[in-house]
């Protein structure tokens, strides 16, 4: 089994180095702390509504295929980078806000079931 470590980066970052043993809440008891690691999600300041920007990454998950889903909070959308990809894809939101059933403002949380529904909250919508 392996661990993923992922990190979002912002205006400041902090980093903290671990050794094997203080791993906190170790799922398997071979999960190995890894000194390689790649940005895949970041931010800066001013909205970035191309692709391969994010603006305000506020929550992403990881499906059974190691496909990861961000909810890309200040564009209003959600993307999906399929396993080992570093360019996404919108799967949710049109990147404009508003409150049509096709349209997200501000998503802060997803979820995702076994069957790939997506749940959403919409923050600025209050659904």
């Amino acid at each position: 089994m392996s661990m993923y470590i992922f990190s979002f980066i912002a205006a400041t970052t902090i980093t903290t180095e671990l050794s094997p043993n203080q791993l906190p809440n170790v799922p398997c008891a071979d999960a190995r702390w890894s000194n390689t690691s790649r940005v895949l999600v970041n931010t800066s300041e001013g909205n970035h509504s191309a692709i391969s920007l994010r603006f305000d990454p506020y929550d992403f998950i990881i499906d059974v295929n190691d496909n990861i889903y961000v909810a890309d909070g200040s564009n209003n959308r959600v993307i999906r980078f399929a396993t080992g990809s570093t360019s996404g894809e919108i799967v949710a939101g049109m990147g404009s806000g508003g409150k049509g059933k096709s349209e997200l403002a501000f998503p802060t949380a997803l979820f995702l079931t076994r069957n790939y529904t997506l749940f959403i909250a919409d923050s600025n919508n209050s659904r």
